[in-house]
């Protein structure tokens, strides 16, 4: 069993050696454990040991105590709680009550344990559980498990996009293991699927779909993002709140060890996720994300399907192996020319960050915890050793006095001096109009989003033209065009210690220390070193500019009734640059003087698909569609990496790296090329 010696957060409480028989006088509303021992630590000589665990499972109470023992205040407040308490040689000793394995005969509640699948065995990420006519509600974690407080005369809900909602009777069970079925969708639908569509009816494989209604355009930069809890057995996940921060996609949990990653097909052309994140000065590319796939503007798409098992991917081959993400955007629809705009504007803030202790609690910690340091060195009793704390002869000195604490002026919170409120606008115009022979669909779209950390923003341009033109009966050829061009500006903020960035950096900082003074410098963590100043972090230059091109043209010509060609031809064109300077202000920039440094990395690709496809009707129910094709892909990468430091001025920045003194500046280059050639059939 974990144990600790509680404090008002985490850390020891100092042991002494008076008698524990104190009155106790409180009086407070919705009183916490944490509270009360505090308390009762201020008023009495007692330390307390518990399992921390416990913090968690006591409600808080209203207290009114006055001159009270402490044993009658503790049983007071540990009345219908599942713990127990025992006073020994100065120190309050508090257990949960023992497990009773027959507790759900017994009482009200009883913990209801078990995991959600899917109808294949998979487990249901995201699910909910709520007991029914209550507020109580719990989640399933990643591969479907989940645990809940419930009565045996309880109902639980179980609920999910795409399934259907069950409900069950908790009863004497304890342990659940539930299967959820599909909702049935209307079977007339047409779903993309790969090289081709189909109706639902037809479909074999594991096939999600989401049309454009159903995703959330309001403040996405990322059209993942705009997915997220849409799909069954889709786990979408942002490991950063960074603006334009790149976004995980999980399909049925991706189980292999060599995943890399799901497979994007924008209208039938495979994009890569290259180039990525560009690396900067000091810590590479570590702390900072972006998102290669942020050319794609949410409000082009007009459906997503995703490719979940191993029959309905297959098509595309070992580079689906982790699942198949087919986009499909919109085109022009018949009748006159509409124009469309739509707008909004949204307000962010930080939701919840790490608590820390304010300025006299952090004082008043360290001197506890170097206390606990002294007892164990010195091998005190009772809990490092046999020796008598009045014998010791090298006294105890507190890291601060008294006097200190109490005339050290109140700092702000580093928390709350990184954060800032923050706001997400977009703006979208489109045209598109269709008739007999052409279609076309136009827009563009502008979005911007300042972050919730200090220094960080996204700005993104982008424009679309889809054009089909019809040039007899049997011949048909259109292109598509996606232009796109992102600037962030970016703060570390991920990594420990010294390589850890802004929020680390505020966590570690001193409470007691001014984070900025008056000369406008930056003082350093005396305990850490090597930690930047949290504040100091705003100083630093780190703008990421991404440039995305993808074109594509296509030719198809039905030679006989049912019998269609194909022919298509993509390029695909993506840069990535970084400039980074850590100037004077901030520690490693004034190391050396300022370090500056430039990424240029960039991913051509060009590919070939040709196709044969035969659909015929066999009678009223049945039908025959058969593929054949050819795909070639070359995808050629690259990026240049320059870096220097010891400049004259700050004012220099990343725009003249010659100007730096380094005995040896940085630089670097790298490239490949990488060919993919597939043939593929498929009868359905």
């Amino acid at each position: 069993m974990r144990l600790i010696i509680v404090l008002m957060i985490t850390g020891l409480l100092q042991v002494n050696a008076n008698s524990f028989a104190q009155k106790i006088t409180l009086s407070r509303k919705n009183v916490s454990l944490k509270q009360l021992l505090k308390e009762i630590r201020k008023q009495s000589n007692l330390n307390v040991l518990c399992d921390s665990r416990i913090f968690e499972q006591i409600k808080s109470k209203d207290i009114t105590v006055e001159n009270t023992d402490v044993r009658n205040v503790l049983d007071q407040f540990f009345a219908n709680q599942p713990v127990t308490y025992t006073i020994s040689q100065n120190v309050v000793i508090i257990n949960r009550v023992p497990f009773d394995p027959n507790a759900w005969q017994k009482s009200a509640f009883v913990l209801i344990k078990g995991r959600i699948i899917d109808e294949s065995g998979m487990g249901i990420p995201g699910a909910s559980i709520a007991v029914k006519g209550t507020t109580i509600v719990s989640q399933t974690d990643s591969m479907g498990h989940f645990s809940i407080n419930a009565s045996p005369l309880q109902t639980l809900v179980i609920s999910f996009i795409g399934y259907q909602t069950t409900e069950l009777q908790v009863g004497n069970k304890t342990t659940l293991e539930i299967t959820m079925k599909e909702q049935i969708k209307n079977l007339d639908d047409v779903v993309v699927i790969g090289y081709g569509s189909q109706k639902r009816r037809d479909v074999t494989g594991a096939v999600s779909s989401i049309k454009s209604e159903d995703i959330n355009l309001g403040t996405s930069s990322n059209f993942l993002q705009a997915i997220q809890g849409k799909a069954t057995g889709i786990q979408v996940m942002q490991t950063t709140g960074q603006p334009g921060a790149a976004v995980n996609i999980k399909i049925r949990s991706n189980p292999s060890n060599a995943d890399q990653g799901a497979l994007f097909v924008i209208d039938g052309v495979v994009v890569s996720n290259d180039p990525g994140t560009p690396g900067g000065a000091k810590y590479g590319s570590g702390g900072v994300s972006q998102s290669p796939l942020n050319f794609i503007n949410p409000n082009d798409i007009e459906s997503i399907e995703i490719l979940k098992d191993a029959s309905s991917r297959a098509i595309y081959g070992a580079q689906a192996g982790s699942g198949v993400v087919l986009v499909t955007t919109k085109r022009g629809k018949t009748g006159k020319p509409t124009v469309q705009y739509t707008g909004n504007y949204a307000t962010q803030k930080v939701d919840k960050m790490y608590e820390v202790l304010g300025t006299r609690d952090y004082m008043e910690q360290r001197n506890l915890i170097n206390e606990e340091m002294w007892m164990f060195k010195n091998k005190i009793a009772p809990y490092y050793g046999t020796v008598d704390i009045n014998s010791v002869t090298t006294p105890f000195k507190p890291f601060y006095t008294q006097q200190e604490i109490d005339n050290t002026k109140v700092q702000p919170n580093a928390m709350d001096a990184i954060t800032q409120g923050g706001y997400t606008q977009q703006h979208n115009l489109s045209v598109s109009a269709a008739n007999g022979k052409t279609s076309y669909f136009i827009s563009g779209n502008y979005y911007d989003q300042k972050g919730g950390i200090m220094g960080t923003n996204y700005k993104r341009w982008n424009g679309k033209v889809n054009l089909d033109q019809s040039i007899s009966d049997k011949v048909k050829v259109g292109i598509n065009l996606i232009g796109s061009n992102g600037t962030s500006q970016n703060a570390v903020t991920g990594g420990s210690f010294e390589n850890g960035g802004i929020i680390t950096a505020a966590m570690y900082y001193p409470a007691n220390l001014p984070l900025q003074l008056p000369d406008g410098s930056y003082p350093l963590n005396p305990t850490y070193a090597n930690t930047p100043n949290p504040i100091s972090f705003t100083t630093i230059t780190d703008q990421i500019i991404n440039q995305r091109l993808l074109a594509a043209a296509y030719g198809s010509w039905e030679i006989i009734k049912g019998l269609t060609a194909k022919a298509n031809f993509s390029y695909d064109q993506a840069t990535a640059k970084r400039n980074n300077y850590l100037p004077s202000t901030f520690s490693y920039g004034a190391q050396v003087n300022g370090i500056a440094s430039l990424t240029n990395d960039y991913s051509n690709t060009k590919q070939f698909d040709y196709t044969l496809n035969y659909k015929v009707p066999l009678g009223e129910e049945q039908s025959l569609d058969a593929l054949a094709g050819y795909t070639y892909q070359l995808q050629n990468n690259g990026g240049l990496f320059a870096s220097n430091q010891n400049f004259i001025s700050d004012a220099i920045s990343y725009y003249n790296l010659g100007a730096g003194q380094a005995d040896k500046p940085g630089v670097s280059s790298r490239q490949s090329q990488i060919t993919y050639a597939s043939y593929f059939a498929r009868a359905i």
